[in-house]
């Protein structure tokens, strides 16, 4: 477990530590899975203290939203990056990306694990505010905030290793020799990569709801369908504020 956090930390704080992981393809499976565990357990974390609106808010706490929550947040991300991975790896090629399949993957993973890891920080202060108010409009408000910082981190992370592992002084053996046109590319994969995953986030958060549940409606797993992500969040910040 040690290990773990380690390597987690390295993630955070060491410059080329993707650069280097992607440079040692014997490590990618390895890598891959201590991600994904980390997605896993971090996710669970928030999608722990998300559902504590449930249990602080109502008259007869409900522990079901936090039990989802903590299979739903870790799903979200994870599902988001298996819908729209296909495109992205796509585009990146055609720009000149200088990574191969798998290390694209496992930087989009790595990636992922960054604003999981950045969103578990936040989740001490969801459960202060969901025992500071009842707001079901605010908290959902502030979950959404949460998640698109996480999100945007993330996407701050994807960019800063792009230009590290395109920029090596070495020839990556997960990477095709970097050129200037790989190089210039870096910024338009970003673009087009964060405005996919930013819009599939969005819409899958919508489609895995409820998260915090709205306390006149009955507990469910998952919702009917209806409007999307944000004509809801624009309902709300009316409600909330009236704008």
């Amino acid at each position: 477990m040690k290990e773990f956090f380690r390597r987690i930390d390295g993630l955070l704080r060491e410059r080329r530590y993707m650069a280097q992981v992607v440079g040692a393809p014997e490590a990618y499976l390895r890598e891959g899975r201590r991600f994904l565990v980390a997605c896993l357990i971090l996710g669970a974390s928030y999608g722990f203290f998300m559902g504590w609106h449930a249990l602080f808010s109502r008259d007869a706490p409900d522990v079901r939203y936090a039990a989802a929550d903590m299979v739903k947040v870790p799903a979200l991300f994870l599902l988001t990056l298996l819908v729209s991975f296909p495109s992205l790896y796509v585009f990146s090629a055609l720009l000149g990306s200088p990574l191969r399949f798998s290390a694209t993957l496992l930087l989009f993973l790595g990636s992922t694990t960054v604003a999981i890891v950045t969103l578990a920080s936040f989740g001490p202060i969801a459960a202060f505010f969901a025992l500071c108010t009842e707001s079901y409009g605010f908290m959902k408000l502030l979950h959404v905030a949460f998640f698109a910082l996480a999100g945007a981190i993330g996407s701050g992370f994807v960019l800063r290793e792009f230009r590290q592992v395109g920029a090596g002084p070495e020839p990556q053996p997960g990477a095709r020799p970097a050129d200037s046109k790989g190089e210039s590319a870096v910024p338009a994969v970003f673009k087009v990569w964060t405005i996919i995953y930013a819009l599939v986030g969005a819409q899958m958060s919508w489609v895995l709801r409820p998260f915090i549940g709205a306390p006149e409606m009955e507990f469910s797993i998952f919702r009917a369908k209806e409007a999307n992500f944000f004509i809801n969040v624009w309902r709300t910040i009316v409600d909330l504020f009236g704008v």
